[in-house]
């Protein structure tokens, strides 16, 4: 798993620590610079990269779901820091 990727995975267990990211935004090179700070080395291209990933890992997953949810006739609603974190990984245009 690429450091980028480790960074991302992060923020996802961490609300405190994603809510540090989240002040810088979109700018990537912050992001980066932050990253390396707490330890994580990656580049720019691997950052978004990652965020492809798991943008891409997020909808089918969010697909599944969905999918079980309708079997089920249940449905969770997200907590509101998971709502953050989609909203802020949407933010990253390809």
């Amino acid at each position: 798993m690429s450091q980028a990727q480790q960074f991302l995975d992060q923020i996802k267990q961490d609300v405190s620590f994603f809510y540090k990211v989240q002040t810088l935004g979109r700018d990537v090179e912050a992001i980066v610079s932050f990253a390396a700070e707490q330890g994580f080395t990656f580049t720019t291209e691997e950052f978004m990269e990652a965020v492809r990933v798991t943008r891409s890992t997020r909808e089918m997953s969010l697909s599944a779901s969905e999918l079980a949810a309708l079997e089920n006739e249940a449905s969770d609603a997200p907590t509101q820091e998971a709502v953050d974190k989609h909203q802020w990984l949407d933010e990253f245009e390809d």
